[in-house]
């Protein structure tokens, strides 16, 4: 089932223009889509400081994905989302894939996008747009990414594993929580030798990562020298375990120096650090650790 779409977001500078024009298709696919979601990363500061290099670089930017889009029998929906960003629709994921890979390819400089690629179930909130949990997801994919970086999700990394495009590769970045989605996501990274490929763990927000440790009442004083020992074991080990007489103190201890709420500067010390998220386990006797090795 298809939707007709016949212009661009009225919002936008440019006049209005007609898909046909440019090779596009007027027609949103619906049913299972793999959608692309990019951004610009740092797009404030950038025309706050590059203004003119900024205005060039949009509008190079629009003409490659205009074109990237219509050759691999994309679609972009009426709304483009905020800012300096865009979405496109594909039937195949595939083609999504490939259209990523061409626009990170593109000279684009100063500009670096984030994109995400996930495929779903869409719904149309009208005859131009998608709304529903695939698009909020994709959303949410996309903002794991650094500037240069294309993240797939797992569902559409099984769909294109074995069509990559020439001298593609997919690294796997781990599962991730999504912010206000509630099912994490498997994550893959779309990799190529012309591309940067190594980039800091994927961003990940105080609030989902710390989800898993119990609120804290008041804020913990003192002990700093204990507590820069506590985090540097747990930067090393995958595993603490603290046998402390006194549970009380050691629990506080040990949220604190895992980022916990109420910690104030020491969340933010931490907690981008486990971006897998992390928990705590509190024995309800000492008896009970007493096997502990």
């Amino acid at each position: 089932m298809l939707a007709s779409m016949s212009q661009i977001d009225p919002r936008a500078d440019a006049p209005l223009v007609d898909w046909s024009d440019l090779g596009v298709s007027g027609l949103l696919p619906t049913g299972t889509v793999t959608l692309l979601l990019a951004d610009v990363e740092g797009s404030t500061r950038l025309w706050e400081s590059q203004p003119e290099e900024m205005t060039a670089a949009i509008a190079r930017l629009n003409r490659v994905v205009s074109d990237v889009i219509a050759v691999h029998h994309g679609v972009r929906p009426v709304e483009q989302g905020e800012g300096d960003s865009f979405v496109a629709a594909f039937a195949r994921a595939s083609d999504a894939v490939a259209a990523a890979l061409e626009v990170q390819l593109a000279p684009l400089a100063p500009i670096r996008l984030r994109i995400g690629v996930h495929t779903g179930e869409v719904q149309l909130r009208d005859e131009g747009n998608y709304a529903g949990p695939s698009i909020n997801r994709t959303a949410r994919l996309r903002d794991l990414a650094h500037g240069g970086q294309t993240v797939l999700s797992g569902v559409t990394e099984a769909l294109v594993l074995d069509a990559l495009p020439q001298d593609v590769w997919l690294t796997d970045l781990g599962t991730h929580p999504l912010r206000g989605v509630q099912r994490p996501e498997r994550v893959v990274q779309l990799c190529h030798p012309d591309l940067c490929n190594e980039f800091p763990p994927p961003r990940a927000t105080t609030d989902v990562v710390s989800r898993h440790l119990p609120a804290q009442l008041t804020n913990f004083v003192g002990r700093e020298a204990e507590m820069h020992d506590v985090r540097e074991l747990l930067a090393a080990n995958r595993l603490m375990t603290r046998g402390l007489v006194g549970r009380f103190g050691a629990d506080h201890r040990s949220r604190s120096a895992a980022g916990g709420g109420g910690a104030g500067v020491r969340a933010a010390r931490s907690a981008g650090a486990f971006h897998d998220g992390y928990a705590a386990v509190f024995p309800a006797r000492a008896s009970d650790v007493s096997g502990a090795g």
